[in-house]
């Protein structure tokens, strides 16, 4: 990139003009970004993410903030809950972190698995498929007691919460269940903060 040095009433080229682009953050939608240019800049007001161009393909580099988002479960129904989900973008992905209190008609049936937030998937060479990305708690209101658990990859879209169950000589994780790590009820609560990478 060349480096512009003009003086006041010099005509600009089309040379001079690539180099300020290069330089600028373009304001765009994931549907027009501009040509890809290594080093390139671009924020997307659609998805809230700040990308650059690595010279094949367009990278998150980071985003505007915490953005809210609905947590999408499989086994977990919210009932007359609460929950809420809060999302950020940072270099090479995002960070995730939802908080739940079970309402008396809120139930857990199986391997708690909650999605991504804004239709996000995983970049699984980077994390293969068994690193875990996360941790958990669970809190049990009626004690109270806090169990610990495990966020770890389920699918390119989703990550599976486990519980850490202490029987053995090591920790190992296992599946929540409606009975694990305990009997869910009213006020329980639900914590999980983790990682994901993006593609």
């Amino acid at each position: 990139m060349a480096e512009l040095n003009k003086s006041d009433g010099d005509v600009l080229t089309s040379g001079d003009i690539d180099d300020i682009d290069e330089q600028l953050t373009i304001q765009c939608t994931s549907a027009s970004r501009p040509t890809g240019i290594e080093g390139r800049f671009i924020a997307e007001t659609d998805t809230d993410k700040l990308m650059s161009y690595d010279g094949s393909g367009w990278r998150i580099s980071g985003g505007f903030g915490w953005q809210s988002f609905t947590p999408s479960w499989t086994n977990f129904s919210i009932g007359n809950g609460t929950q809420a989900g809060e999302y950020r973008y940072t270099d090479g992905g995002m960070h995730v972190v939802v908080n739940v209190t079970l309402g008396s008609t809120s139930s857990v049936s199986g391997s708690l698995t909650l999605t991504l937030p804004n239709s996000e998937t995983f970049r699984t060479s980077a994390i293969g498929t068994r690193q875990p990305l996360g941790s958990a708690i669970f809190q049990d209101d009626n004690v109270p007691s806090i169990y610990q658990g495990v966020v770890r990859y389920g699918n390119s879209t989703s990550v599976v919460i486990s519980a850490l169950n202490a029987s053995a000589t090591y920790l190992s994780q296992t599946a929540t269940s409606s009975t694990i790590p305990f009997t869910w009820a009213t006020s329980d609560l639900i914590c999980v903060t983790f990682f994901a990478p993006l593609t």
